[in-house]
């Protein structure tokens, strides 16, 4: 069933002047329109009192040009009421109009509404309209758009002082949703009343000093209380809806997964009880970050994933995903330890499985050293081997890049962990930068994740999307859709990805022709024309045409915290409420940005580590099953006397203990190739094998070596 919408007033268009004229006069009169209409049953409070009124909350609603107004849906609405309210029983016509335009032309229609009024009370209510039950009517981005509802309500007409702050922000001729928000960001306003000049020069300003409220009477302007920074008032509630030890190197082909099955994943259970929403998510408390999430159009409030985590199945399998383009260095997969940590207590927690993943190209898996390889064995880390970095035929910069070049572009680093979004053998993924530790609880990512979600924050220099975390419920469609819409679009500095923009940003922001504008425009832009597109041809549109999962943002202070110092100024905010630190790497510069754990010192910037993270214990045995042994790796360092005579090219190593098994071949830093074999039960012989010759590079080996055996 289409959705119908309300239009704001536009005093530059005659049309447009007469239209609302006619709305005011049908608001006022409570006539039922001889046509066709829709019914909106709205049970709660609502003011009544003049026709203006209901005009106003239409245009703040539809965020300053358009409401999505759902028929037959279930809309709670508070404001304020007063004696003017209007009679329970009163039914308002408005009549409402949708031009047919672009991509959407198909989902346009033309009809009044029929408000009816089923509930009255004279009592003021604090809390702003809230939406239940929203169904699939009208287009996603604009059923996206009643998410981003905001905890601050309509006080009264005027101006809010004592002290008044004018030009807020950038928040002029922009309405009142962004005026709020401006208001939150500036230092000069007290964040408990903000003015917003609705009938005049649409200026944004706030009140500036300590104390009481006063107001400077003013028709033009309306003062908007703030309840949730300072009054304790319950703010809106979001939606709520192992280790292993592998004998060798896992070396996966993302093309040889198990086919998709449709329907439920096999993997999860019912949730063994009901349990009630918490009541102190870090949402909830107001911890973080006020206007760091956006939907792909504006910035708002953020999911709440916490809440969205309660009564998530149980069991399943989960992945941790890191991505890896070129020959690591070393260290290497620096907090390893804080992710096994997450990974353990998850599978604790739900009686399921989980993985550490490494997408890796291929020829970057053979150049794995020794140390890695031994890694790879002691985490039981899953490589992953991709068949591409940059989507097919995908956009890149000729000018300064081309395929196989190792610098110049952060394409493929960033395209290449789209993989993580066909790994559908898992319940839910997240994909996790390397340099991201691990500092609280993150459970609740993955296991809302899996409820039907892709989940991602906003960056720390102004971008709209950070591709250094996001989890996913996995979907080989998604993948596919991914390699459509990079097949067959191009990037633009102007417009961006498909030419779908870069809002909320004003224009291309850091890593906008990256995977950072990639996946902000694939996934949160699903009613862009050519992402439409792209998702349609991979199938990757549910019956309703939305997209499979649904795309939410949480606080990136909380969950992917990047130098964001004390996060806006947020008073409740400090260290020790980050569960995911990515950034800074190094030692903070000031003292009221959060570091790694290594630089806490405790006060503001959080406890000192008591407990170091987890390492696993040796592996147990060789292939078969009957001699311990623990992966080593095995210096073999230079022969580089190249005056002796020859034979230069072979060396002898003996080690301590008896050896098990090595690997047989390895190389240098240089590219010089050598052989391994194991020559007695303590002994090596290397021998070069692209020259007969000495080398001066160190070198080492991955051998399992066990104790002497008892004679």
């Amino acid at each position: 069933m289409p959705a119908v919408r309300a239009h704001k007033r536009n005093a530059q268009g005659g049309v447009n002047f007469a239209r609302n004229v006619f709305l005011g006069m049908i608001l006022a009169s409570l006539l039922i329109a001889v046509i066709k209409w829709k019914e909106l049953i709205i049970p709660g409070n609502f003011d009544l009192q003049a026709p203006g009124d209901m005009l106003r909350w239409l245009e703040q609603e539809g965020n300053h040009s358009e409401l999505t107004v759902p028929a037959a849906s279930d809309i709670r609405i508070r404001g304020t009421a007063d004696a003017a309210t209007r009679a329970a029983s009163e039914t308002i016509v408005i009549p409402t109009t949708v031009a047919p335009s672009g991509a959407n032309a198909d989902l346009a229609t033309s009809a009044p509404v029929s408000v009816k009024i089923l509930e009255t009370t004279q009592s003021p209510s604090s809390i702003l309209a809230t939406t239940q039950g929203l169904q699939a009517l009208g287009t996603q981005e604009d059923r996206q758009e009643k998410e981003f509802e905001t905890p601050y309500a309509l006080q009264s007409k005027g101006v809010a002082g004592p002290t008044e702050v004018w030009n807020v922000g950038n928040a002029n001729g922009k309405g009142e949703k962004a005026c709020y928000f401006a208001v939150l960001a500036d230092s000069r306003c007290t964040k408990d009343y903000f003015s917003y000049v609705t009938r005049g020069d649409k200026n944004c300003g706030c009140k500036g000093g300590a104390g009481e409220l006063s107001v400077r009477g003013d028709d033009g302007a309306d003062i908007y209380i703030i309840h949730a920074l300072d009054q304790g008032v319950e703010s809106i509630q979001s939606e709520n809806p192992l280790s292993h030890e592998p004998e060798s190197i896992q070396e996966d082909s993302i093309l040889q997964s198990p086919e998709f099955v449709q329907g439920e994943r096999k993997s999860l259970q019912p949730p063994t009880s009901q349990v009630a929403a918490p009541s102190n998510t870090t949402i909830k408390q107001l911890l973080g970050c006020t206007n760091c999430c956006n939907d792909g159009k504006v910035n708002g409030p953020c999911f709440d994933v916490e809440a969205c985590a309660v009564n998530a199945p149980m069991g399943g399998k989960y992945g941790f995903i890191y991505a890896q383009v070129g020959r690591p260095g070393w260290p290497w997969l620096t907090f390893i330890d804080s992710l096994r940590a997450q990974g353990l207590a998850l599978a604790a927690e739900t009686g399921g499985t989980f993985d550490i993943v490494v997408l890796m190209p291929a020829e970057d898996i053979a150049s794995l050293s020794c140390r890695q390889r031994v890694m790879v064995k002691q985490y039981g880390i899953r490589l992953i081997k991709v068949p591409w970095t940059i989507p097919p035929n995908s956009w890149y910069p000729k000018a300064y890049w081309w395929p196989g070049k190792k610098d110049g572009w952060c394409g493929p680093q960033d395209l290449m962990r789209l993989h993580a979004l066909g790994l559908d053998e898992y319940d839910s993924v997240v994909f996790y930068d390397q340099d991201i530790e691990f500092q609280g609880d993150m459970r609740p990512v993955l296991r809302c994740a899996a409820k039907g979600y892709f989940i991602g924050a906003s960056g720390g220099v102004g971008e709209p999307f950070n591709v250094g975390f996001f989890a996913v419920r996995p979907d080989r469609r998604l993948l596919k859709a991914a390699e459509f819409f990079g097949g067959n679009v191009t990037f633009t500095v102007e417009r961006g990805w498909g030419n779908c923009g870069h809002a909320p940003a004003g224009d291309k922001f850091v890593g906008a022709e990256c995977g950072q504008g990639f996946f902000h425009t694939l996934m949160y832009k699903p009613k862009c024309k050519p992402v439409k597109q792209a998702l349609a041809a991979a199938g990757a549109l549910d019956a309703e045409g939305n997209l499979l999962v649904k795309a939410v943002m949480i606080d990136r202070c909380i969950w992917n915290y990047q130098q964001d110092g004390d996060c806006g100024g947020n008073r409740r905010f400090n260290c020790s409420v980050i569960r995911v630190h990515h950034k800074p790497t190094s030692k903070p510069q000031d003292s009221r940005t959060c570091g790694k754990f290594r630089f806490h010192k405790g006060g503001w910037s959080g406890p000192p580590l008591e407990h170091p993270f987890p390492m696993p214990g040796p592996l147990a045995s060789d292939a078969s099953g009957n001699t311990l042994c623990q992966p080593q790796c095995v210096s073999i360092g230079q022969n580089c006397i190249c005056s002796k005579p020859p034979p230069r090219h072979i060396k002898n190593v003996t080690v301590q203990g008896e050896i098990v098994r090595c690997q047989d071949k390895t190389f240098s830093n240089s590219g010089d190739r050598f052989s391994v074999k194991v020559s007695s039960k303590s002994k090596l012989t290397i021998t070069r094998l692209d020259a007969h010759d000495c080398w001066c590079d160190d070198i080492d080996v991955e051998c399992c070596i066990a104790p002497h055996s008892k004679q």
